[in-house]
């Protein structure tokens, strides 16, 4: 069932490729307004040229769907050490510029909640054999039935 809040915090598991981490990132789906602008701002003319911008577009909306992370998903340095830090404000690990360190230095995973969110999430499932209609319609022959009309 799709819910249709706005502020509904939805998760994506990536496969951190840097890391070897599985990474847990909490967004929020987009309003009909953002979903134009993301397809419209993908690429623009300039003169008789297309320009990408697909990489800036989908770092700039993935930052306004970003809710947050799992605790520990992320670290930084702190006097040399890594220290993993939150985006929730109610965790003892909270980092305040958590959105700002993440859009900077992981903004591939930002590209990738975008990119899943805005351009791939939905697709038609191919049904499978217990839901295919097992009565035949009427006048439908099998396939022995054509062979033999044809010879």
């Amino acid at each position: 069932m799709r819910i249709t809040e706005a502020e509904l915090k939805n998760e994506l598991r990536i496969n951190d490729a840097i890391s070897g981490d599985v990474i847990t990132l909490y967004y929020r789906i987009p309003t009909t307004k953002e979903r134009v602008q993301y397809s419209t701002s993908l690429f623009r003319r300039e003169r008789n040229r297309i320009i990408s911008a697909v990489s800036q577009t989908r770092q700039r909306l993935g930052r306004e769907i970003l809710l947050g992370f799992k605790d520990r998903d992320f670290g930084h340095l702190v006097d040399g050490k890594i220290t993993p830090y939150a985006s929730d404000p109610v965790s003892p690990l909270y980092l305040e510029n958590w959105k700002d360190l993440v859009c900077s230095h992981a903004s591939d995973l930002v590209e990738f909640l975008a990119m899943t969110v805005f351009e791939g999430n939905s697709r038609m499932i191919e049904p499978n054999e217990e839901e295919l209609p097992q009565e035949r319609p009427a006048g439908l022959m099998e396939d022995d039935e054509i062979a033999s009309k044809k010879s």
